[in-house]
């Protein structure tokens, strides 16, 4: 089968664990360019080990590079945006896949709380789109994949300035299809119910992840998407993944 990712140029935010760590698996063996962002240059040491192991029994000429971004930092966020856009160029798909989770009544929410949350989940991503925008506009091409939640749209307690950032992405990224179909551009939005990443805490992971959806199963699903993304003619635009149980 033809390998119609040869070459391609992918960001993945919150790279080092999760989804996009497992997304990173699929993606290795087809010879294609990875920009991996986390929080942290220590955050990419299992990455590295996967890499090194997939070297030794994959023959592939994937080109990997480690690029640490405290996505609560606005100012970081700034300064990778301009770096992206002149260093690396020509990006076919960016995957917004990076989150953090704070659940609990809003009353007990802080500003800091706040601002974090709207700094990860939604401010991080516009200044990601913004970092690859003018290029894939150029090129009439690209993908921008959005790693959203179920509660985008659905209410759930405990979880109201959470869902307030993923619906926020969700509304900016479907204005913004409407503002660059008609460049090639597609903008794909992925909804995920409860899935066990470290996004929750130890303990409710514990208690619950034996109802939760697999990351690799999730990133499976992302990988599918990113194939069927090279058709030029159509353009899925959401996707929802529950687990078989339902919400929790």
């Amino acid at each position: 089968m033809e390998n119609k990712l040869k070459n391609k140029t992918f960001i993945i935010t919150g790279a080092s664990r999760g989804i996009g760590f497992e997304l990173v698996k699929f993606l290795l063996p087809f010879e294609v360019r990875l920009i991996l962002i986390a929080s942290k240059e220590s955050s990419f040491g299992k990455l590295k080990s996967l890499v090194s192991k997939t070297s030794e029994f994959n023959s592939n000429n994937s080109e990997i590079i480690y690029y640490p971004i405290d996505l609560s930092n606005s100012e970081e966020i700034k300064k990778a945006e301009i770096e992206i856009s002149s260093k690396f160029g020509k990006i076919d798909f960016l995957i917004n896949n990076a989150g953090i989770g704070i659940f609990k009544k809003l009353i007990d929410f802080n500003f800091d709380e706040f601002d974090n949350l709207i700094n990860v989940n939604l401010k991080a991503p516009f200044g990601m789109i913004k970092s690859v925008l003018p290029e894939m506009i150029n090129q009439k091409s690209g993908v921008i994949i959005n790693v959203l939640s179920v509660v985008a749209k659905t209410p759930f307690a405990n979880s109201s300035i959470y869902g307030a950032t993923k619906a926020g992405l969700l509304q900016m990224t479907e204005c913004l299809r409407m503002e660059v179909r008609e460049y090639g551009i597609k903008i794909i939005n992925v909804f995920p119910g409860a899935t066990a990443t470290e996004i929750w805490s130890p303990k409710a992971l514990e208690k619950l992840s034996h109802k939760m959806l697999n990351p690799e199963d999730v990133a499976e699903t992302v990988f599918e998407i990113i194939k069927l993304s090279t058709i030029q003619t159509m353009m899925i635009e959401d996707i929802q993944i529950r687990p078989q149980g339902g919400d929790l």
